[in-house]
């Protein structure tokens, strides 16, 4: 046996080998400035897709579009590498339906893979040799939410809200034994799966708020996701190959197979409450809960554990209602989360945790209310003990909230015949 290292990669994280990948975030940049909070937030003009009830308090029509630069630092006990890169994240559209409802459609990625670990080995009769694995790809999800005010009064309101969710993408993965340096004549071999999915499920979703006086309000939110089987496929292929100047020529094709099946979803819970001062403060907090435990592709475990996560988060205008006060009209924003992962790694529970902050800058402030959102993140996932690999990772946000002028009276009902 050798030594277990990973090699240089731009897409992800080595912990994205698990189930189903590293899971993305619902949360939309302003969101993840305090720590992806907002499960008991509405807002008349943002977009938030993490509860589908608080669709019912979009007064204007809002379009919600986010990029993502990721920065990791991922250190073994003896190697340490850094990847990044940007993408394009949580593409969204929301609207008024009357006086009580409202919808919403986006499109995101579920979750992420990217990684390529490279594991040195041994052989009493080949030599030394490798073991190389890597993936890519994910699962994309689109969301078709709507939200209705079943109470709503000067001091109360009271939604319920409901996703439809169609899943779709596929992972691929490589399983290499190469580089036989001791053994130059040595073929190579390759096992080749491509897992996708393609199917629906839904949430569901619970808003409520009450104003006790002018300036103190408080909002409570809820989420729940059951445990759904979602239709996948899996093609297989393995072959040997003789690798000459970094380009693999195949010498024989083994096997390939097609097998459909089930992939079986986590059981997943969100609660939130928040606390509203006047107009100038939001102290927003939620715990997710989500049962990969019961996570099964084609009717294989995938050996995890639940994940728990509790965030908080604080956001700070000195002065909404200040037109030509640029500085004071900036929304100012902060949060912590730590989560106990899905992950057990070498029988080892993975924690991770992250500090956030941004801004919400106004654009246009007489005329709309849309705003440009910078955030970033540092945090940690992991650790460099017990054979673990520790990842520092320090994220940017850029998210635009647009509210164009002309389109305020879109989908609400006209005032004539």
């Amino acid at each position: 046996m050798g030594s277990v290292a990973f090699a240089q990669t731009t897409t992800d994280s080595p912990y994205s080998f698990y189930g189903l990948g590293d899971i993305n975030t619902r949360a939309f940049a302003s969101q993840r400035s305090m720590a992806s909070t907002g499960t008991a937030f509405t807002s008349e003009a943002r977009v938030n897709i993490l509860n589908p009830a608080t669709h019912a308090g979009i007064q204007y029509t809002t379009f919600g579009v986010d990029y993502n630069l990721d920065t990791r630092s991922i250190q073994s006990a003896t190697v340490t590498q850094k990847t990044n890169r940007g993408y394009f994240n949580n593409l969204a559209v929301a609207f008024p339906l009357g006086r009580r409802g409202g919808m919403s459609a986006s499109l995101r990625q579920y979750t992420k893979v990217g990684y390529n670990i490279q594991a040195n080995q041994t052989d009493p009769i080949l030599g030394d040799y490798q073991f190389v694995y890597d993936g890519q790809g994910g699962i994309n999800e689109f969301l078709f939410g709507a939200g209705y005010s079943i109470l709503k009064d000067s001091v109360r309101t009271l939604n319920f809200g409901a996703n439809f969710i169609y899943y779709f993408g596929f992972v691929k993965t490589n399983r290499r034994t190469t580089n036989f340096l001791d053994s130059p004549d040595a073929l190579s071999s390759n096992i080749v799966n491509r897992s996708s999915v393609n199917d629906v499920a839904f949430d569901v979703g619970l808003y409520y708020d009450h104003q006790f006086t002018k300036d103190f309000k408080m909002s409570f939110g809820a989420t729940y996701a059951p445990s759904l089987e979602i239709n996948a496929k899996v093609n297989s292929e393995s072959y040997s190959y003789r690798l000459s100047g970094g380009q693999e020529y195949v010498k024989d094709t083994v096997v390939f197979t097609e097998i459909k099946g089930k992939v079986k979803m986590p059981t997943t819970m969100n609660f939130g409450v928040g606390i509203y001062l006047g107009k100038s403060w939001t102290l927003l907090a939620d715990y997710k809960y989500q049962d990969w435990s019961e996570l099964t592709i084609l009717g294989n475990n995938t050996d995890l554990n639940s994940r728990r996560e509790f965030s908080i988060g604080i956001e700070s205008t000195p002065n909404p209602d200040a037109l030509a006060k640029f500085l004071q009209s900036i929304r100012y924003r902060a949060g912590y989360k730590f989560a106990n992962t899905r992950l057990v790694v070498n029988s080892n529970n993975v924690s991770e945790y992250a500090v956030s902050a941004g801004l919400g800058i106004p654009v246009l402030k007489t005329k709309t209310k849309s705003s440009i959102n910078i955030g970033i993140e540092f945090g940690q996932r992991g650790s460099k003990e017990n054979g673990l690999i520790k990842e520092n990772f320090t994220n940017f946000y850029l998210g635009i909230s647009f509210n164009p002028h002309k389109f305020d009276t879109w989908f609400k009902p006209s005032k004539y015949n």
